[in-house]
């Protein structure tokens, strides 16, 4: 009797119109990546440098994850301060990976 229940209300929960909400959001968001007339035509190009703005904890993480990934990395924050110790947490951050050998 407990399987007929949860059927019942998955049923309700499936054809509901948060569901269909969340549908359509899906095939949306496929729909957005598809240029017409550039189908498999262009293929993207290789990123050799990037500009990352606030080196704080998600700017030096992106630019540590750029910077191994073999681009050239500028790095800029609102003043001189901010800039050294968001280099000093990404220095730290190197040393510690070199002292568990995660990185040589």
């Amino acid at each position: 009797d407990g399987m007929n229940v949860e059927f019942q209300e998955f049923c309700k929960l499936m054809t509901g119109s948060q569901a269909q909400a969340l549908q359509y959001m899906f095939f949306a968001q496929r729909q957005c990546q598809k240029i017409p007339g550039v189908a498999g035509a262009v293929r993207p190009r290789r990123l050799k440098c990037c500009g990352i703005v606030g080196a704080g904890l998600m700017g030096g993480g992106i630019a540590m994850a750029c910077a191994e990934a073999g681009m050239k990395v500028v790095l800029l924050d609102r003043d001189e301060k901010n800039l050294e110790r968001g280099i000093n947490v990404i220095k730290k951050n190197y040393a510690r990976s070199v002292d568990r050998k995660s990185k040589s």
